[in-house]
């Protein structure tokens, strides 16, 4: 992503990007005013949970990849991240194995 967030404040639809890593999408949480986001063709859409991400990260979006977020959508993505969360503390609790 080329542009700083802070350059495009009244942004409201992004497409046609190439967003390679789905942590790019952090970038895009400062973007108040943005209302839809198509990953459609990104390298990041064949990332498993990937729609999730983005709806939980970027909640005033209304519509992902030209397809409307509803109520039941924000839920989904709610109990993923709370997955995600927990797999995450579980993997760094884990005693690392070292071959020496």
């Amino acid at each position: 992503m080329r542009h700083s967030s802070t350059e495009l404040p009244n942004l409201t639809m992004i497409h046609g990007n190439n967003i390679k890593r789905l942590k790019e999408v952090d970038k895009l949480v400062a973007l108040t005013r943005l209302k839809s986001l198509s990953l459609h063709g990104n390298p990041t859409e064949s990332v498993s949970g990937y729609r999730q991400y983005i709806v939980t990260h970027i909640p005033q979006l209304q519509t992902v990849d030209f397809s409307g977020v509803t109520k039941a959508d924000r839920k989904v993505s709610d109990v993923w991240m709370k997955m995600m969360i927990g797999k995450d503390s579980k993997e760094t609790r884990k005693p690392k194995m070292t071959m020496e």
